[in-house]
Formats: C-alpha cells, structure tokens, sequence
C-alpha cells in the first residue's frame, strides 16, 4: 500500500466524496486483488492441500497465513499513519485559523497616541497662525484708531479683486470696440493695425478713471490727515483734467482721419505719427465731424464710469481695506488650519474603526476557513476507518479462501485449528483536539466581536469628547500666543 504524504492532503474546497463502500466496495476488491496477486492464495492452497500441508496435528499456522497476517500488519501500520501525518497537518492549518485576541487596551492607547501625535504636529503651526492673526489684528485695531475709523468696518465688494478686475477689462474691451468701431468708418483697412491704436486709447483712458482718479485720488481725499486729504483733491482735478485731456486728444485724433487721404490711411495705421496735439491746442474746439464729438463724449463717460469703479473698488478710506482684508485672510488661514486639525481627527477614528471592521470580517473568514478543515478531517478520519474495515474484511476472506480451498483438495483431514479464525482489527485513535482548536477559533471570534464592540462604543466617546478637547486644546494654544504676543509686544505706530 502506498504510504500517506502531506502533500496527499486534498484541497478543502473540493468536496469529499465517500471513496469506501461496504463489502462490495472498490478498495475491499483491490485489496483481496492485491493479497491474490502477491501471494497466489487459490493456487498456493491447493497446492499444499496436494501436500496435506499443513500437517492434520500441526498448530502453527502455514507460511501463507503468516503472510496475510504479515500483510495485514504492514499495512495497518500504513493506515494508521496516514491518519496521523493527516490529522497533523489539518490541525496545522487549522491552529493558522486562529484568531488572535483583540487588545481593548492596546488599540485605546494606540488610537491615543495617534490623535496626540496629530495634535502635537498641528500645535505649532496652529500656534503660528493664530500669533500672526493677533498681530494682524492688532494692526487693524491700530490702524482704526490712527484713522478714526473705530466705528466702522470696512466695506469692499467679494471676491475681491476679481470684480474690480471683471469690470476693469470690460471697460477696456468695451472702449476699445467703440474706439475702433468709430476709427474704421473712415476706412475699413484701418482695422489691420488702427485696433492696437484704439486698444492703447482705452488702456490709457481707463486708467486714468479707475486707477488715478477713482481708486487713488479719490480715496485719499477722504483722509484724516489734512495734508493726505490735501494732496488727494488735488489729484482728483488732476486726473479730472488729465481725462478731458486725453479724450480729447482721441476726439481730435478722430477728427484729423477726416483730413487724412485714403492711400494714407494705412500708413498712419502702421504708426506714422499725426499731430494732435497741436491740433487740439490751436483748435480745441474744432471737432469736424459728429464721430469725433460721439468719441468724445463716450469717452468721458466710460472715464467717469470707470472712476466710479474704481471708488468701489476697495473701502473708500485709503488702505483700510487691505488691512481689513490681512487680518481676514489671516483669521480664515487660521481657522481652515483648526478644520483640518478636526478632520484629521476625526479621519484617524474613521481609520481605525474601519481597520478594525476589517480585522472581524478577516477572523470571521478564518473560522469559515477552520470549519472546511474541521468537516475535511471528520471525513478523512471516516474515509482512513473505513479502508480499515475493507483490510480486515480483504484479509479474512483471503485466510478464508485458503483454508477452504486448502481443505477441499487434502486427502487428510485439516488441521484442527483451521476452525479458529483470528481477530483481524485495526485500532484508530479518535483525536479531538481539531475539533477542540476549532472551537477555541469560534470562541476567539466571539470574543474579538464583543470587544470590537467595546472599542467601537470607545471611539464614539472619543470622536464625541473630541469636541471639547479640541476646545480645551485651542484654549492652551491660545494661552501660548498670549504669552509670545506679550512678550514680543512693540508700540503700534500710527501711519
């Protein structure tokens, strides 16, 4: 018989199929042919009963018996230890099923440590942010006081400055259509290189409105300090007469194309250079044609249009709205950094409560795993008791085919103890401790759940007293820059 190797064991996930029938069975038949084949029983027997052999008084059985005996006894041995090295290995696999115990307190202190590591990484930055907030703060309120500007807040349109910018390019793009429009009607060719004329027109009219007038001359004349406010009047006749000026220079422009020859046209498109200036400065008034007069006043409003822009722009007070707007951007950095401190928390409790999902659904697939192989030994060991009972029934009918046929060819009588048959009986030991490990993995996956349970209920008063040590942790980082503001205090000066 063919011994047992480990690597006979068959895949757990086929399923066992009963290999031994009862007296008519497969394996029965092969061993009475094995026994048959190797020892020529029918053939042998009849030749010693030729022999009368055994002798009528002998009391040892003949050699062919204790060959049987032989062969029964060799390959017991066999079974038995396919049992063993069998069993072994499924208690091997089975034992890698196991789960391990769930820490409660492992995983506590380790979820804590991880929650103080984030917090101490975070403690810095946040401790940075907030200290330059308070500064910017500070220079607000200062500057509030240098300006007289404590019972107001500053008022600027959001986002800024993207509106301003919008209305800024859709000033120039606005102007410089019209302004090429207007130049095109005295030719059409005009537009292969008059446009970047009328686009530098715009430019410059625009910002002498938004830039000049509107976001600089304007702001400054509502200044607290006389000569701020002074100089800020002053720039607004200034860009007011700067604005009539350039306009009107583009309407004289305007008015000369009417002088100019058409084989010209594109000669002064392409840059030649035409006096408007004196022109304007001989003549102010004489705008010959209505477009230059259109030009003109279309201009001045886009300029006064733009100056208002311009205004609304930022606060009315001269850099109050930058500093307002420091000390927001300041105060939002500060506050996005406390939401991710937050969110990283929280994200650390999602991280952990999912690892330990995972770690159950992985133990409750060993336990699947433990009871395949428990159900793959309980069917090996019944498929090893069942070759046993084909050997003891293959055997005894090989000793019973010898002394029959043994028997009926002698012409002495048989032997007397060929009436006595042997006990043939192959003695398995009947192990549990399979069947104990599984249990033991069974009860480890109970065990695990309830105190994945215990930990789940933990992270939930964790991520709820998040809150208020969250609460208690910006108190001391804002104890922390109270006392570096204080230490690092200067005066405010006044601007």
């Amino acid at each position: 018989m063919k011994l047992f190797k480990l690597t006979d064991l068959p895949d757990i996930d086929t399923l066992f199929w009963r290999k031994w029938f009862l007296p008519a069975g497969a394996t029965y038949r092969r061993y009475c042919a094995d026994i048959e084949r190797g020892l020529q029983i029918k053939k042998r027997a009849a030749d010693d009963g030729r022999n009368n052999l055994p002798a009528t008084d002998d009391t040892e059985p003949s050699v062919i018996e204790h060959q049987i005996k032989n062969r029964f006894d060799t390959n017991s041995d066999a079974l038995k230890q396919a049992l063993f090295r069998g069993q072994k290995g499924y208690l091997d696999r089975i034992i890698r099923c196991i789960p391990e115990s769930l820490d409660f307190k492992a995983i506590a202190d380790a979820t804590e440590i991880a929650i103080n590591r984030i917090r101490d990484r975070a403690r810095a930055g946040l401790i940075a942010l907030r200290k330059y907030e308070r500064d910017r703060q500070s220079e607000r309120r200062g500057f509030q006081v240098a300006n007289d500007l404590k019972h107001r807040s500053a008022s600027y349109p959001l986002p800024w400055p993207m509106k301003p910018l919008f209305f800024v390019i859709l000033g120039v793009v606005v102007e410089s259509i019209l302004n090429g429009a207007f130049f095109a009607e005295r030719s059409p060719e005009y537009w292969q290189g008059g446009v970047f004329q009328a686009l530098g027109f715009s430019v410059v009219n625009i910002l002498l409105g938004c830039v000049l007038l509107g976001l600089i001359a304007a702001r400054y004349a509502n200044h607290v300090k006389p000569w701020k406010r002074y100089a800020g009047i002053a720039g607004i006749v200034f860009a007011l007469f700067a604005g009539a000026m350039w306009n009107g220079y583009v309407a004289h422009y305007r008015a000369l194309l009417e002088t100019v020859p058409l084989d010209k046209i594109d000669a002064l498109a392409d840059g030649s250079y035409l006096d408007a200036f004196s022109h304007m400065r001989d003549h102010p008034f004489d705008l010959a044609s209505w477009q230059a007069v259109v030009l003109f006043v279309l201009g001045v409003a886009i300029f006064l249009v733009m100056a208002k822009e311009g205004y609304r722009a930022d606060d009315v007070y001269p850099r109050y709205g930058h500093t307002d707007r420091s000390y927001k951007n300041a105060l939002r950095a500060y506050e996005t950094a406390k939401a991710k401190l937050v969110k990283a928390v929280e994200a650390e409790i999602d991280k952990i409560t999912k690892q330990l999902k995972r770690r159950i659904d992985d133990d409750a697939r060993k336990v699947a795993r433990a009871r395949k192989l428990l159900n793959a030994s309980e069917a090996f060991h019944r498929e090893i008791a069942d070759s046993a009972a084909d050997l003891v029934r293959a055997c005894t009918a090989s000793l019973q085919t010898y002394r029959e046929t043994n028997s009926f060819v002698r012409t002495t009588p048989a032997p007397a103890y060929f009436k006595t048959y042997p006990v043939f009986a192959v003695e398995l030991p009947e192990s549990t401790i399979i069947a104990t490990r599984y249990e033991e993995a069974v009860a480890k996956l109970d065990s695990n759940r309830k105190a994945a349970n215990e930990i789940g209920h933990h992270l939930n008063e964790v991520a709820k007293s998040a809150v208020e040590d969250f609460i208690r942790y910006i108190d001391d980082v804002e104890t922390e820059v109270a006392r570096q503001v204080e230490t690092d205090r200067v005066p405010l000066a006044a601007e």
